[in-house]
């Protein structure tokens, strides 16, 4: 009963809410774009389709059979495990890695298993020694909760991510949400998020006009999430409800005409974000959706909203994820269409 209370206290409180008030600090004075050359590593190896920074380690990714592959930043091979298919410790399609955690020498990475409403703990460093999936937590997604978009531990030992209810309507409000999950319960908090409109209504176009990426400090005091198709950027406390929020380019407006989504003649803003507990990295496109071929910008701002640094990376790149190496100054980015990882060096 008490879950169901939350749902309905948190339903009253989407329904005051109005869409289009915004109210960001606007962000501008990006310093010039610095041009970065990419070098291209790990070529040997096929299917890959994106690299995660882990600790000390980089976890490759790939399409095959085997499917996680680990490496030190040296780019020594130490360890592969986890096998596509249906049975324990193994995936049916390859699994997205959805936060990191280092408890001492123990470092466990989250991943919704795409078999149902699971989440699974890996432990990396049992796993690289014994080259075998080695799952420390199984636990079901909290609540009512059925597709996820990014989740990540919280210190207590629950969870904070985002949430679309339009496809199963389980919240009963329709929108894309925030969400706070204790382990353990199926206790829910749900907190608005941003949201954009198509109009005339269809349920599928609004669902992935209000896509955005959501990002975890490691420090877990932060988390920001940035929408992909409007500049706008939510940085909540983690506990709190109620976010800060920026305005990082001139916005469309709240409401999006279907035939020209449809088409693609809208415009992706921020289509990646990697975050540290100092900087936001933000993958800018700024061109329309139909266009191909454009070279991209990495933005680095500190979380208090202050631009730090630009970086201009070439279309031939063609970047669709990334991770920074802080400490080292290095940006690993990933490439569905090239099929490659490139390391970037940089400088504030």
């Amino acid at each position: 009963m008490k879950s169901i209370c939350k749902i309905v206290v948190a339903f009253v409180f989407f329904s005051g809410c109005t869409s289009n008030d915004f109210n960001g600090r606007i962000v501008d004075g990006w310093p010039e774009p610095v041009r970065l050359e990419g070098t291209s590593i790990l070529d040997h190896e096929l299917g890959l389709l994106y690299v995660s920074l882990i600790d000390t380690l980089l976890a490759v990714v790939a399409d095959r059979d085997t499917l996680i592959h680990i490496y030190d930043k040296d780019l020594n091979h130490i360890s592969s495990f986890g096998n596509k298919g249906r049975g324990p410790g193994e995936f049916t399609i390859p699994p997205i890695i959805q936060d990191v955690k280092v408890e001492g020498s123990k470092t466990t990475v989250l991943v919704h298993h795409q078999m149902g409403a699971e989440l699974l703990s890996i432990d990396i460093t049992a796993s690289a020694e014994q080259h075998d999936v080695v799952i420390s937590q199984r636990s079901e997604l909290p609540g009512n909760l059925r597709t996820v978009f990014g989740i990540f531990y919280l210190p207590n030992g629950g969870w904070a991510g985002i949430y679309d209810d339009r496809s199963y309507q389980s919240l009963g409000i329709e929108k894309r949400v925030g969400f706070y999950a204790d382990a353990g319960s199926s206790d829910i908090t749900i907190f608005p998020l941003y949201n954009l409109e198509i109009e005339p209504y269809d349920r599928s176009a609004e669902t992935n006009l209000n896509a955005r990426l959501p990002a975890m400090s490691p420090d877990r005091s932060k988390m920001a999430v940035v929408m992909r198709s409007s500049p706008k950027l939510e940085i909540f406390e983690v506990g709190s409800t109620t976010p800060e929020r920026f305005t990082l380019d001139t916005p469309p407006g709240y409401r999006f005409d279907l035939e020209d989504y449809m088409t693609g003649n809208h415009v992706h803003y921020y289509t990646y974000m990697s975050v540290t507990d100092d900087y936001i990295y933000l993958l800018y496109s700024g061109h329309k959706a139909n266009e191909t071929g454009a070279d991209q910008k990495i933005r680095v701002m500190d979380w208090d909203g202050n631009p730090k640094a630009q970086y201009l990376i070439p279309a031939e790149y063609d970047l669709v994820i990334f991770d920074v190496d802080e400490e080292n100054r290095q940006i690993y980015g990933s490439s569905f269409n090239n099929d490659s990882v490139y390391i970037f060096d940089y400088y504030f």
